[in-house]
């Protein structure tokens, strides 16, 4: 006997068509912070590594890791962008988070894209930064292709001037 097969609801296809781009495994090429004159600085060194892992269930996982093992300056990140009572998107307080003598970073959770601002927002569930955890990390995004075709993917967020961005490259199929 054949089973009907039942379409999800309009909302959940749209949810599905957003989250599609961003499936599967990239591997980072770059973390960085950018100046308004355009310098940048490698937060975790030039040769920082990582992957991000996006699921068709919607669920997420990053972890970067600097490549040396003596990483004395604090980390400057942007901070949780969080959701208040008024359903308005904002900043903690402090507008960054200041991680001191960090040389990795691992986070979880679940995703979701609003194509139309361009912005995909992490919903952390677990990470080594506590700080972090149960807040909306929110960034902007942006598809392209590297000099050798490959698809690329960069988020990225700015706090007073300063462009925070990951890049990351889609990792080939073994």
């Amino acid at each position: 006997m054949a089973t009907a097969l039942t379409l999800p609801p309009k909302t959940d296809v749209a949810k599905l068509e957003s989250h599609a781009p961003f499936l599967g495994t990239w591997y980072l090429t770059a973390m960085y912070s950018q100046s308004e004159a355009g310098v940048r600085t490698y937060p975790l060194g030039i040769n920082a590594t990582g992957q991000i892992m996006y699921t068709a269930d919607g669920h997420m996982g990053v972890y970067i890791s600097s490549q040396h093992q003596d990483q004395t300056d604090d980390l400057v990140v942007p901070s949780p962008a969080i959701e208040n009572s008024c359903g308005t998107v904002g900043f903690l307080e402090t507008d960054k988070l200041i991680v001191r003598d960090r040389d990795f970073i691992a986070y979880g959770g679940t995703f979701d894209v609003d194509a139309v601002s361009g912005v995909i927002s992490h919903r952390v569930y677990h990470s080594i930064i506590a700080a972090v955890v149960g807040a909306d990390l929110v960034r902007n995004y942006a598809f392209g292709k590297d000099s050798s075709g490959k698809d690329t993917l960069e988020l990225s967020s700015t706090i007073d001037g300063v462009k925070h961005g990951l890049a990351f490259v889609r990792a080939t199929p073994h």
